[in-house]
């Protein structure tokens, strides 16, 4: 592999751990905003739960 392909793979490496971050980060806040908007439920909405916020 010459130079150039190394640092190519170098740069690709970067931006795949760079989408990786973005993809646990927005993961993340999705799991917040279930949780939030459930009341902290995990979406267990029946109405037999002592869970239930209804």
């Amino acid at each position: 592999m010459t130079r150039k392909h190394n640092e190519r793979i170098q740069e690709l490496q970067q931006k795949v751990t760079n989408l990786n971050k973005q993809l646990a980060s927005l993961h993340k806040a999705s799991k917040m905003k279930n949780i939030i908007s459930t009341g902290g439920s995990n979406g267990n909405n029946d109405n037999n739960s002592p869970l239930s916020f209804s």
